[in-house]
């Protein structure tokens, strides 16, 4: 959403008469895919009414939006231009101060498709990393904004973030087991039998820790051999963590990037954000709490104490 792709004369409202506008140019049936300028020119002339004329910074390029559609989703900016409050609401126009991840011209452009569309289109020339960005830094102002419905979209575009990517160079794949079978070593004392909709498919490797007896009609899973540790934070950086640690705790947007983060804290020694556990006390907490959750699912497994040695099924 960048701002090359728009212009302030696109935006004027002398492009935003409804003569340009077909009868069925429906906002609900208009494309996903429908670029920035496009969507200004074709959809903003559909709703009628007042409008506030606001910039992103004082030099940026002026967004005219219905005042209704405005104030009625967002509290923060019906108190700005209530009537005899402030000097925006006497002038219906307003200069947003930027404000590194979360107001700039991108993030509000696609706040401004969020309310008149109820979704958004970032471009397709953006760099998955870019896109993270751009959506956590739309995120953030719609919470500044209070506009609600967000959060929940926003995270499903986080899980579908390209994650099947090549390998680093000089990683070591993970060696797919053949199904051989060895003498089980004797489990420990404690040690309870593992539940049958996990035993045929506990992790191989948990055998020679003598946590548990497989069956030999039930092979191990063939791990994968290109899929290394930490894919699923292939295009997250520090950044994206720092910013997404300054929403509400269990917002499902910074919920998401913690999730994320699981797979190659529990499988990487050498985890890509350590430094970021250490030095930003909420996402450890936020990386905990998912971690628990996932230990605690349906396909728990072994753990050893690390204080007695001894063997406890997690969640017994």
């Amino acid at each position: 959403m960048s701002t090359n792709n728009m212009s302030t004369s696109s935006m004027s409202t002398n492009n935003m008469s409804t003569n340009n506008m077909s009868a069925n140019n429906d906002p609900k049936s208009m494309s996903d895919a429908l670029p920035y300028d496009d969507f200004m020119k074709s959809l903003l002339p559909m709703f009628s009414g007042p409008q506030v004329t606001i910039r992103v910074g004082e030099n940026g390029p002026a967004y005219h939006i219905s005042k209704n559609i405005l104030c009625t989703n967002s509290p923060y900016f019906s108190a700005m231009f209530a009537a005899g409050h402030f000097k925006e609401g006497a002038e219906d126009s307003a200069v947003l101060e930027e404000i590194e991840g979360v107001v700039t011209p991108g993030s509000f452009q696609a706040l401004v498709q969020w309310l008149y569309r109820g979704r958004v289109t970032f471009p397709v020339s953006l760099e998955p990393k870019e896109e993270i960005s751009q959506i956590l830094e739309f995120v953030r102002l719609a919470d500044m904004a209070g506009v609600t419905g967000v959060d929940d979209a926003m995270s499903e575009r986080l899980r579908a973030q390209p994650v099947d990517v090549p390998p680093p160079p000089n990683s070591h794949p993970i060696p797919s087991y053949p199904p051989t079978w060895y003498p089980q070593p004797p489990l420990p004392p404690n040690a309870q039998p593992l539940p049958p909709h996990f035993a045929q498919n506990f992790p191989f490797n948990a055998q020679a820790m003598g946590m548990a007896p497989r069956h030999p009609n039930h092979p191990p899973p063939q791990t994968s051999s290109h899929r290394t540790p930490g894919q699923n934070t292939a295009y997250i950086t520090s950044l994206h963590i720092a910013h997404a640690s300054e929403l509400h705790p269990d917002n499902p947007v910074r919920r998401m990037v913690a999730k994320a983060a699981v797979e190659g804290y529990l499988r990487n020694p050498d985890f890509e954000f350590q430094d970021n556990v250490t030095d930003t006390p909420s996402f450890a907490r936020d990386l905990l709490r998912e971690v628990q959750e996932t230990l605690h699912g349906p396909e728990a497994g072994y753990f050893v104490d690390p204080i007695t040695g001894k063997a406890f099924l997690v969640g017994s």
